[in-house]
């Protein structure tokens, strides 16, 4: 079934059209924001956030893009978003929450170290202007191709290999001080 046609299902009100285009495209705004969080529960908030903005704003969708290319919009939105209000929320963490390890605990050391590398890239990422946070994202998280990252950012495929070097610049930068730290 083509874009148009589900979308004309949509319009409607056709309930397996609906139940249609989430399963369908659940998995990548799924992936997609995980690409911003890094954490499950948070990019299943995200994704089901998306399909509500979605079909909540079903009328101004003109369908000259694909879908797919509208909701990895969204997602990028609802993702860099949801990153900004937890960087305000992530400071507030209370010392009571802290869970103190025995000191001869092994396999927790290794969850520490694994922990803090994850911790360290979503904190790299974060730095990125959200345009190469973005353009990053939707290719190495979604491994989508130059073209279709500048339909979903509306920009040129030079300005997308521009911005991705830019961010892989900028990452090698923030993680090589954290690895230095960390590492030798």
């Amino acid at each position: 079934m083509t874009d148009k046609e589900l979308l004309k299902r949509i319009r409607q009100n056709d309930p397996p059209a609906n139940r249609e285009l989430v399963n369908a495209y659940q998995q990548l705004v799924y992936t997609t924001s995980m690409g911003f969080v890094h954490n499950s529960h948070d990019a299943a908030d995200i994704t089901q956030e998306v399909f509500i903005k979605f079909f909540e704003s079903l009328d101004s969708f003109r369908g000259d893009a694909k879908i797919s290319t509208w909701l990895y919009r969204i997602t990028v939105n609802v993702s860099l978003n949801m990153v900004r209000n937890e960087r305000k929320r992530k400071y507030s963490l209370e010392i009571k929450d802290i869970d103190i390890p025995a000191a001869n605990d092994t396999n927790y050391d290794k969850e520490l170290e694994n922990e803090q590398i994850k911790n360290a890239l979503s904190q790299a990422l974060a730095k990125l202007p959200k345009r190469q946070q973005s353009v990053f994202v939707l290719s190495r998280y979604n491994d989508m191709s130059y073209h279709e990252i500048a339909a979903v950012e509306n920009i040129s495929v030079s300005a997308v290999e521009s911005l991705l070097y830019r961010a892989r610049r900028n990452l090698q930068k923030y993680l090589k001080n954290f690895y230095e730290k960390n590492y030798k």
